[in-house]
């Protein structure tokens, strides 16, 4: 809409035309008028993720993400330890990413987007078998086995509390 001349500056005193000044949406002309929600295509509120733009965004990382720890998860552990030259590789980072995932997922309706409940266990199964294998054939000192067996009980609680969140779908 083109506004006459005399309109066209930010002061315009005419109470039928409205600013938008600080993404809120305030009348002109009234003085007093109250601050009105701004009526902007794709944004819902003010929070981080309340836009489309910043939603999308979450979502391909959350994705992303998925697709990441399938892609290693169904590598075998040879496989990965050829390619990367360390077991500390698929042992660390798929932990690592099911973590972040987690966050991820918690911000908005990220959980939504998650894998069925039967592809996250198979997730764990995997990857439990492989943590299993390794520290199997390792030499383990005494004074190391309630390290393992602290970073099972971690390793398991990671996966679960993705299966609790996947439930929430």
């Amino acid at each position: 809409m083109d506004f006459p001349k005399e309109q066209r500056g930010r002061f315009a005193q005419v109470d039928k035309y409205q600013l938008i000044k600080s993404n809120t949406l305030f009348t002109r002309g009234g003085g007093n008028a109250a601050p009105q929600k701004p009526n902007i295509m794709g944004t819902w509120g003010t929070g981080i993720y309340q836009n489309d733009s910043a939603a999308d965004y979450l979502l391909m990382t959350i994705l992303e993400f998925i697709k990441e720890i399938d892609t290693t998860v169904n590598k075998s552990r040879m496989e990965v330890l050829i390619e990367t030259g360390s077991d500390s590789f698929w042992l660390e980072t798929i932990p690592a990413k099911i973590d972040l995932l987690i966050a991820l997922c918690k911000k908005g309706y990220g959980y939504l987007h998650l894998p069925e409940i039967e592809r996250i266990i198979g997730w764990k199964t995997k990857y439990m078998n492989g943590w299993y294998e390794i520290r199997d054939h390792e030499e383990i000192e005494p004074e190391y086995r309630a390290y393992y067996r602290n970073r099972e009980k971690v390793l398991i609680k990671n996966f679960d509390r993705l299966i609790d969140l996947s439930q929430k779908k």
